[in-house]
């Protein structure tokens, strides 16, 4: 449910979805990388790399979909990171 607000944009009712999840499961990797996603969308880079760390703790994998994530990426957006760094 989340996911999907998120797509829509909808990030307050995303973050209020995830609280429950996370109320139910503090193990949910999907949760915390989501609300990571969340955050980061509404400028609270640190609060997003927290859930990114938790989610990475919890998850893996987690290595390789932030990587899938990111081949994802337009190119003319991936050009854009290469210039921030």
């Amino acid at each position: 449910m989340s996911s999907v607000l998120y797509n829509l944009k909808d990030y307050d009712n995303a973050i209020d979805k995830l609280t429950i999840s996370l109320e139910l499961d503090m193990n949910n990797y999907n949760a915390w990388y989501m609300g990571g996603l969340i955050l980061e969308q509404i400028d609270l880079s640190q609060e997003s790399e927290k859930c990114f760390e938790i989610s990475r703790e919890l998850n893996k994998n987690y290595l390789s979909i932030r990587i899938s994530q990111i081949e994802n990426i337009p190119n003319e957006e991936k050009e854009c990171l290469k210039l921030k760094h």
